[in-house]
């Protein structure tokens, strides 16, 4: 499994590929309590990172997800 500390630069990596203009969702899908877990320190990681401009969310279901991104 991931580390904490790979899943925070994993985090810093992908903010720092954001376009500074732009600002977008981002669905994870997680149907194991493992994938949650860290998906959830993902999105925390992302959310605490000053250049992400992805607005990241952990959910268990494709029709959480579907909701949150404004899809049917």
């Amino acid at each position: 499994l991931p580390s904490g500390d790979n899943m925070r630069a994993l985090a810093e990596l992908s903010a720092s590929m954001d376009i500074p203009t732009t600002h977008s969702k981002f669905a994870i899908i997680a149907t194991t309590d493992e994938a949650f877990g860290l998906s959830r320190m993902y999105e925390t990681y992302r959310h605490l990172e000053g250049k992400s401009t992805k607005q990241v969310r952990v959910f268990r279901s494709l029709t959480e997800a579907h909701a949150y991104l404004g899809v049917a």
